[in-house]
């Protein structure tokens, strides 16, 4: 972004992002964006497609076996992702947008993640800022729902827990807030803006590190690169 104009150092870096942006729509198979012509995007499609497919809520991964008992019901569940390390990548994916770099397929792919558990009325959206989210069920397969996580992945106990730490011990709320704020505009994003703006937004401090992250929606234009 920083790069002179006409340098062949600009073309390099943007040449790379462009390539791991395309590499990644293509594993996903998101289509109708200008990477779908970079030759990554269908080597990806054709190499990086996860055998299992990728989660119904849209986890950019397939979970590791990592399984604490103090942090998920390890009865049910045979893997977990961190869905606070998700936030942080939306946020970046939102950044980029808005600096004009094409990561609106990504982004529109990985808000799901966020914007979908607000349209369960069954799920506790609490349960977005836990350190460790269920994703595969003790066969292997994945949750199907956020209602299936909740009443399967997690004791009571542990749901308990994070509802009482909300906004207060923790941080993750936060971080889902600020992610929020660039997954508005996407389908679904108004219903989750709006409960994390009322739930968790004003319980954050802003002060030292978390100043950051005090972001709110923008417009969803996208502001084209310089001197392209």
């Amino acid at each position: 972004f920083f790069s002179p104009d006409g340098t062949p150092e600009r073309a390099y870096f943007l040449m790379g992002v462009n390539d791991a942006l395309a590499l990644w729509e293509g594993a996903r198979g998101i289509t109708g964006t200008p990477l779908q012509s970079n030759a990554n995007w269908a080597w990806a499609n054709q190499n990086l497609k996860p055998a299992m497919g990728f989660s119904p809520m849209h986890f950019w991964d397939e979970g590791n076996a990592g399984v604490s008992a103090g942090e998920v019901n390890a009865t049910n569940v045979s893997a977990v992702t961190p869905p606070w390390m998700h936030y942080y990548f939306l946020a970046i994916l939102g950044i980029g947008k808005e600096k004009g770099f094409l990561t609106s397929g990504n982004l529109s792919w990985l808000s799901v993640l966020v914007n979908s558990q607000f349209i369960e009325p069954q799920f506790d959206p609490h349960l977005g800022a836990a350190y460790a989210m269920p994703i595969k069920k003790k066969d292997g397969t994945y949750f199907q729902s956020w209602t299936e996580i909740q009443q399967n992945g997690f004791t009571p106990a542990q749901i308990d827990s994070t509802k009482t730490t909300y906004g207060q011990s923790n941080y993750y709320p936060i971080l889902e807030t600020c992610a929020a704020a660039y997954t508005a505009n996407e389908s679904g994003g108004a219903a989750a803006w709006t409960w994390l703006n009322t739930n968790a937004r004003p319980k954050g401090a802003f002060a030292g590190e978390d100043l950051p992250w005090n972001v709110t929606p923008r417009s969803g234009a996208t502001v084209p690169l310089p001197g392209l």
